[in-house]
């Protein structure tokens, strides 16, 4: 769950047939043909929400022996769910606020992940703007909240969920727009900032890593050291965390582009050792994906190492 980063680009021999959406589409989205025709029943609201709960329970299940195995297997199911709670949104005003914020939350969390899995910035960014809407929908439920005072009444959002993965989706399309994120990047910190003050434990010690992932970006190695060891001890079983660790402390980047340009000096070990520790760990049953996605970084980044290396 890096920010600071592009996307990493996974290879989908699949070719991606993705849902058009914008930001726009969580507070209006197109209607289904059922609806638009008005001759056919609603989907069941309930049921539309089972079936975005199952296809996303499906990741425990899935047997795999490596990343791309395990990607092309979650691919179809990542995009039944969020078409499911797509769905739900127009019908969520019947529902109690935490039902309404557990279908959000989902789709804010599974558009990130989505992300992780297409190739194309074309592709990526819209399902990025997606779920930050999202994430912007479940704050919302919460009295007090303003998005146009954001960092001002974060401080009335107590759900972890949308502020970590909100402010992930958020982040990470800025990278796609550094000039415009000269001028929000404050407003992804503070959200980081409000997950790390209400559950700096969610999703592995995520809000944490994150974080250290936005300080190392704007060049802040000695704050962000922190936040990354904070993460690790949080968590210690969450693979992503060692990865964001090394990408940041075992490697230079370019400033502008934030590509890797080579190893730092005495750090040769430190990545070695601790990209290995990454493949050579079973697989984390409670966070299958990020487990998967962090072998495959951590792969990158160890073939990256042996070109600088030569």
């Amino acid at each position: 769950m890096a920010l600071a980063q592009l996307a990493i680009k996974l290879v989908i021999k699949e070719e991606i047939t993705m849902l058009k959406w914008c930001s726009a589409a969580l507070v209006a989205l197109v209607l289904p043909a059922w609806l638009a025709a008005g001759s056919v029943s609603a989907p069941d609201l309930a049921g539309l929400i089972h079936q975005g709960d199952q296809a996303y329970a499906q990741r425990f299940s899935i047997a795999a022996d490596k990343p791309q195995e395990f990607f092309t297997a979650y691919l179809p199911l990542l995009r039944q769910g969020i078409q499911a709670y797509q769905q739900a949104v127009p019908l969520l005003g019947t529902l109690p606020v935490q039902s309404q914020a557990h279908v959000y939350d989902r789709l804010a969390q599974l558009d990130n992940e989505l992300s992780k899995l297409l190739t194309k910035q074309a592709e990526i960014e819209p399902v990025l703007l997606a779920g930050k809407a999202a994430a912007i929908a479940s704050m919302k439920l919460h009295p007090g909240f303003n998005e146009k005072n954001l960092v001002a009444t974060l401080k009335f959002v107590d759900d972890v969920a949308p502020l970590s993965w909100g402010a992930n989706n958020w982040g990470t399309w800025l990278g796609f727009h550094p000039l415009q994120g000269l001028s929000e990047v404050g407003q992804v910190q503070a959200m980081y900032q409000r997950a790390v003050a209400v559950n700096e434990g969610y999703w592995g010690g995520s809000p944490q890593n994150s974080l250290g992932s936005l300080l190392a970006g704007l060049g802040n190695l000695r704050g962000a050291k922190t936040h990354f060891e904070r993460a690790i001890a949080l968590d210690p079983d969450y693979l992503e965390n060692y990865v964001v660790y090394v990408q940041y402390f075992g490697f230079s980047h370019d400033l502008f582009s934030g590509a890797l340009t080579g190893v730092r000096q005495g750090q040769e070990q430190f990545v070695q050792d601790k990209l290995n520790f990454v493949l050579s760990t079973p697989i984390e049953p409670t966070h299958p994906l990020w487990s998967w996605i962090a072998k495959h970084e951590a792969r990158e980044l160890l073939d990256q190492f042996h070109k600088f290396k030569g």
